[in-house]
């Protein structure tokens, strides 16, 4: 699909052990600050946590910063957003969300875009520790494209494959490559987003936008604002 772009080795083998190691160390020191006993959450079969921004699954758009693993983005992002600018010249946001996610075995995501009025027009995902199968499905013409996420590959999202077609990792214990099975061990995954400061969006794909449910949202809230003054 246009707008996607697929980056195999994106870090080494050492950056990616770096990286998984520094989100178990601020695991740590994030619950000693915050007293939970953890600061993942767990939605559906896999696990989760934000920086900088949450991300509230019952409204699928921003939610409450109590639900942050910290406001602040972790340190260990800086030279990976460097990174991104520097190989992807066509990226020039400066992501402001950043979600970690855990799959252990069989877990997966159902089909999905993310959230117009949430976020911008980019999306960066950086996959860590093992290999999964994406697919990549637009709505009106159910063509599917699937892609192998390999350990520490990148891919970008944006445009019409970002906008206007569904991502997803199907449930299952196993992927299928050129005819061989291959077991599913634990993934980790990053993804990059931006805030859309607007709350609007203006795509030509109305049957994955949700301009308009955010704009039904926003005139029962001014109502029962106006009810209650």
């Amino acid at each position: 699909s246009r707008g996607l772009y697929y980056v195999d080795d994106f870090i080494s083998e050492a950056e990616e052990a770096h990286i998984m190691q520094c989100i178990r160390d601020d695991e740590a020191r994030e619950v000693a600050a915050s007293g939970r006993s953890s600061m993942w959450t767990q939605v559906q079969s896999r696990y989760v946590k934000h920086y900088g921004h949450s991300f509230d699954y019952h409204t699928r758009h921003i939610g409450d910063a109590s639900q942050t693993a910290s406001q602040q983005l972790p340190q260990w992002f800086s030279p990976l957003v460097e990174r991104v600018w520097e190989r992807l010249p066509d990226y020039t946001q400066q992501p402001d969300q950043l979600t970690v996610q855990r799959y252990p075995p069989g877990s997966g995501i159902a089909f999905h875009v993310d959230s117009h009025t949430a976020f911008t027009d980019a999306i960066v995902v950086l996959s860590l520790g093992t290999p999964v199968q994406m697919d990549l499905r637009e709505p009106a013409t159910h063509a599917l494209v699937t892609i192998d996420l390999r350990p520490r590959s990148l891919v970008l999202l944006t445009g019409e494959a970002r906008f206007g077609w569904e991502h997803a990792i199907r449930l299952r214990r196993s992927d299928l490559i050129d005819g061989r099975v291959r077991e599913r061990c634990e993934r980790w995954s990053i993804t990059m987003r931006t805030v859309n400061q607007e709350l609007a969006c203006r795509c030509p794909y109305p049957a994955l936008c949700d301009a308009g449910a955010m704009a039904v949202r926003h005139r029962r809230q001014a109502r029962e604002s106006g009810a209650g003054t």
